[in-house]
């Protein structure tokens, strides 16, 4: 009897969805924005990161380093500026799953293509 509930408790944990394997996490490497004249991709990423709560730091090596802390999740990424029009988002770290970290990014990618034409 106990392996019969054991077993039906097992099913119904795995329907609910316990069980389901982590989406992969979203990788930006040439993603392309349309740069009103006048307007530089560089500062549209900064704007709109600030924009979004995150925190930005310019690297030394041209890279923005970007980081959104909410309660105890975390992310941080660097954004490579590759041309007047193309950059590419790399993961540093996250303590989320994949999942919500997927939303923050594509509301980031949202964001920056607002700020390029603004």
């Amino acid at each position: 009897m106990k392996k019969v509930v054991m077993v039906a408790m097992m099913g119904l944990l795995a329907g609910c969805g316990l069980f389901r394997s982590e989406e992969p996490r979203i990788e930006v490497d040439n993603a392309m924005v349309v740069v009103t004249p006048g307007h530089d991709l560089r500062s549209a990423v900064v704007q709109a990161a600030t924009h979004r709560r995150w925190s930005v730091q310019a690297m030394a090596n041209g890279d923005i380093r970007c980081q959104i802390v909410q309660r105890k999740n975390v992310v941080t990424i660097d954004i490579v500026v590759k041309s007047d029009t193309t950059y590419a988002i790399r993961f540093v770290e996250s303590n989320i799953p994949n999942r919500k970290y997927n939303q923050w990014i594509n509301n980031l990618q949202r964001e920056i293509a607002k700020w390029a034409t603004r």
